[in-house]
C-alpha cells in the first residue's frame, strides 16, 4: 500500500489484482479435483475386483464342500447297504446252521476211488491163422496195460492223504469260520444299534470296533495262556496227580503205539475215589492221558483198556486242541458281556461329563445285549467230536 494513494484507488487496485489472480485458482482447483476422483474410481475398480475374487473363493470352497459331503454321504450309504447284506446272509446262514447243524459239519467218511481199468480182452479168432492171431492181440493187450499212468496203490495212497488231512483241517476250517461268522453279526449288530439308537454311523462304527475288540483279545489271551502255560502235566500236577502204575502206563503205551501216534502219552493217576478218566495236552511231548483211582479200582482191566483207547482216539483226532480252541472263542464272545457290565457299573466321576456318562451307559447296554447273543450262539463251536 502507498503512503499517499486514496482508499479508493487502493481498492480499485486491489479488486484488479484479485480478478488477475482468479483465472490461477480456477484453472488449479478443477484439475486436483479430477486427479482425487480418478483415484476414487481406481480404488473402487480394484475393491471390486477383490470383492468378486474372494466371492468366487468362497463358491469354489462350497462347491468342493458340497462335492465332498456328497461324495461321503454315498460312500456311508453304500457301505451301511453292504453291511446290512452281510449281516443279513450270516444271520441266515447261522440260523440255517442251528436248524439244520448237519449242514456246517463235515461229512463223517469221505473216500475217494478210481474205477480200476478194464483190462483188454482179446477175442479168439477161429480161422487158419488162430495161434498168430492169438499172439499179436496178447501184444497189443500188453501194450495197452503198459500204458497205465497212475498205479492203483498211488491213487490209494493219495486218497489216504486226502482223507487224513481232510479229517484233519476241515473241523479247524470250520469252526474259526463258524467263530468269524458269529463276531461279524455281532459287529454289525453294534454298529446298526450304535447308528440307529446312540446318534449316527460315527458311533455305531466305535461300538462295533469296541466288541471286536474285546472279543479278538479274550480269545488270544485264553488261548496264549492255555496254550503255553497250563499243558496236559501241569493240569495233571494241579489235581494232585502221580505218575501211574504199571498196569495202566502199560496199557497207555500199548493203546498209543496200535493207534500210530507219533509220541506216546505219559500216563498219570489221579488220587480221587471218583471213577474218571482224560486226556489233555494239545502240543507233542506234552500230551497225557489220566485215570481216577476210583476208576482204576472199579473196572476190570478188559474195560480200563476200553476207556484209555476212547482217550487215546482224542488225542489222535486233536480233540484235545480243538477244546482248547472252543474255550477260547466262548471266552472271547463272554468277554464282550463283562466288558458291558464294567461300563454300566462305572460311574462318571464329575457331573459335567452327564453325556459321555449316558454314552457310556448305552454302549454298555447295547454289549452286554448283543454280546448275551453271541455267547448263546457260541454253541456252534462244538465240533463233531465231543469231548
Amino acid at each position: 500500500t502507498l503512503p499517499d494513494e486514496p482508499a479508493d484507488t487502493r481498492d480499485t487496485r486491489l479488486a484488479m489484482s484479485m480478478n488477475a489472480a482468479q483465472p490461477e485458482v480456477m484453472d488449479v482447483l478443477p484439475h486436483g479435483r479430477a486427479l482425487s476422483a480418478a483415484k476414487t474410481a481406481g480404488e473402487l475398480r480394484r475393491a471390486e475386483r477383490l470383492r468378486l475374487r474372494r466371492e468366487a473363493k468362497v463358491a469354489e470352497r462350497s462347491a468342493k464342500a458340497a462335492k465332498a459331503a456328497g461324495t461321503r454321504n454315498a460312500t456311508r450309504a453304500t457301505h451301511d447297504i453292504a453291511l446290512r447284506r452281510l449281516v443279513f446272509v450270516v444271520c441266515l446262514q447261522l440260523g440255517h446252521a442251528i436248524i439244520l447243524p448237519s449242514s456246517v459239519r463235515p461229512p463223517s467218511s469221505i473216500k475217494l476211488r478210481s474205477a480200476k481199468p478194464k483190462q483188454y480182452q482179446p477175442t479168439r479168432q477161429e480161422d487158419g491163422h488162430g495161434g498168430a492171431q492169438q499172439h499179436d492181440d496178447h501184444i497189443v493187450a500188453t501194450a495197452r496195460q503198459d500204458r497205465v499212468l497212475v498205479a492203483q496203490s498211488q491213487i490209494d495212497g493219495l486218497n489216504d492223504q486226502i482223507v487224513t488231512t481232510y479229517r484233519r483241517w476241515a473241523p479247524v476250517v470250520t469252526q474259526w469260520a463258524t467263530f468269524g461268522g458269529i463276531s461279524a453279526a455281532g459287529a454289525g449288530a453294534m454298529y446298526l444299534g450304535g447308528a440307529t439308537w446312540l446318534g449316527g454311523p460315527a458311533i455305531g462304527v466305535k461300538a462295533a470296533k469296541m466288541y471286536l475288540t474285546a472279543t479278538a483279545s479274550g480269545t488270544a489271551w485264553t488261548l496264549g495262556f492255555t496254550g503255553l502255560f497250563n499243558g496236559g502235566e501241569r493240569t495233571v500236577k494241579s489235581m494232585g496227580g502221580t505218575v501211574a502204575p504199571p498196569k495202566v502206563a502199560n496199557l497207555v503205551t500199548s493203546t498209543a503205539v496200535k493207534a500210530g501216534l507219533e509220541e506216546v502219552p505219559t500216563a498219570w493217576l489221579i488220587p480221587t475215589d471218583e471213577p474218571n478218566a482224560f486226556a489233555a495236552g494239545s502240543w507233542p511231548g506234552h500230551r497225557v492221558v489220566a485215570v481216577t483211582q476210583g476208576l482204576v479200582d472199579t473196572l476190570t482191566t478188559n474195560e480200563l483198556h476200553a476207556v484209555i483207547a476212547h482217550e487215546i482216539g482224542h488225542i489222535s483226532h486233536h480233540d484235545c486242541g480243538r477244546a482248547i480252541q472252543t474255550a477260547s472263542m466262548v471266552a472271547g464272545l463272554r468277554s464282550t458281556m463283562r466288558v458291558g457290565w464294567q461300563l454300566l457299573e462305572g460311574k462318571s466321576s464329575s457331573k459335567s461329563n452327564q453325556d459321555d456318562e449316558d454314552s457310556s451307559v448305552a454302549v454298555g447296554l447295547l454289549m452286554v445285549g448283543v454280546g448275551s447273543v453271541s455267547y448263546a450262539g457260541s454253541s456252534l463251536l462244538v465240533g463233531r467230536e465231543g469231548a
